[in-house]
Formats: C-alpha cells, structure tokens, sequence
C-alpha cells in the first residue's frame, strides 16, 4: 500500500477514535444551577446541538442550552464555582481533545516524513546553478535537505546548496531544464508516437518542444 493511502487511513482511524473519545469524556448531566450558558433565548435544539452544547428545555429558570462537563472533572477553579463567574466556562473535555489533538499532530509529522522522498539524480545536477531555488536555510545538512525531498550540492559558492529539484518525470532520461530540450516531433505529435521515437513526451509547459530527445544518466550524480 502506498504511504500517503496509508497515512490517510491512520488519519481518518485516529480522528474516529478522537471522536468517540470525545463523546465518552462528556456529560450533559449536572445539577441545574451548575449550567453554563452556551445560547441565546429562544435558541433551537438544532442550534444548540450544532455548537456541540446540551439542550433541556425542562427545567425553567436556568440556561436550556449549556456546556457539557467532562466526566470526572469538577466544576471549581480554586474555591469559586465556575457557574458562578461571568464569563467563564467549564472545560469541555480538554484533556481528551488536547491528547487526540497532539496524535493527530504527531501522526501528521509521521506521514509527512513517510512521504518525503529523495529525488532522482537527474533532479538534482541537471539544475544549472543559476536556475537554483532555495529549498532550506544557511547551514542545512544534506540530511535534512533530502528529507525534504530537495536536492542538496555545497560545491559552489554564492548559490543556494539547498534547492528544489526538476520535475519528477515518467523516465529519468527525460529529467531536464526546458531550456535542453530537442525537438524530436513537430506541433501535435501524440504521446503514443513520440514515444514510437523513443523519445520523451510532456506536455504541461507551453512554446516548447513537447516531444524531446532523452539524455543519458550516466552523468547524474548527487
């Protein structure tokens, strides 16, 4: 399976554990005077709902849509209730949201490095020095250039030696500046006879050649 489809699915496993997390640590059941505003009057239980509040019209004289609590945690800071402070809320299950919070971060960062790659040779010192752009920051190591999938070269001075690499191709031979490209067809040529030529075909940048002779590898170096 490849990494990104592997990524997404830990993702989308980790964000439905959150979500049951979240509504395990979380009650609506509290004593009527420890109810936290969370409406306006006359607000609907749709609406309610949708801010992630509890609603119960049943009881008259305090707030019908409020805070829930998280389960297990009181509801004072210090010696002064919460319900008693204008303004203040009670936490809303903060731990458990925070905790998922932070694996969902960390999963994040997990993929990101699974998914960075090492380009090609051909990516990287087929760039002319002059066409290099900066892909990371003074002192960089070469380790932390390809694991950004940048091209890393300390050879030549007053350049960046951290850069962006060509443009991944289908055949590594067909890696190059647009500026090296020979015409191997003419205007309309389609990929199925380009490549009848053996040459390379792409067509994504406009008033070049799109059909172009391949270069050897045998010069690609890191």
């Amino acid at each position: 399976m490849e990494p990104k489809v592997t990524c997404i699915l830990v993702m989308v496993f980790a964000l439905a554990l959150s979500s049951l997390a979240q509504g395990k640590a979380e009650t609506c059941q509290m004593e009527p005077h420890q109810r936290v505003n969370c409406g306006h009057p006359g607000i609907t239980s749709m609406e309610c709902k949708s801010k992630g509040c509890c609603f119960d019209r049943k009881i008259s004289g305090v707030p019908w849509c409020f805070y829930p609590v998280a389960v297990g945690e009181p509801l004072e800071v210090g010696n002064v209730h919460s319900s008693s402070v204008p303004g203040m809320q009670p936490s809303v299950g903060m731990g458990a949201r925070c905790t998922w919070l932070l694996a969902a971060l960390l999963l994040l960062g997990l993929c990101a490095l699974g998914g960075a790659q090492k380009p090609d040779p051909c990516q990287c010192s087929r760039v002319s020095a002059k066409n290099r752009l900066n892909c990371g920051f003074p002192g960089i190591s070469s380790d932390q250039c390809f694991s950004a999938s940048c091209c890393f070269d300390s050879s030549i001075p007053g350049v960046p030696w951290c850069f962006k690499p060509l443009p991944k191709q289908e055949l590594e031979e067909c890696v190059m500046e647009v500026s090296a490209r020979k015409n191997c067809g003419y205007p309309g040529i389609s990929p199925e006879e380009c490549a009848s030529r053996k040459c390379c075909f792409s067509n994504t940048i406009p008033e070049v050649p799109w059909c172009f002779f391949p270069l050897s590898v045998q010069d690609c170096h890191y």
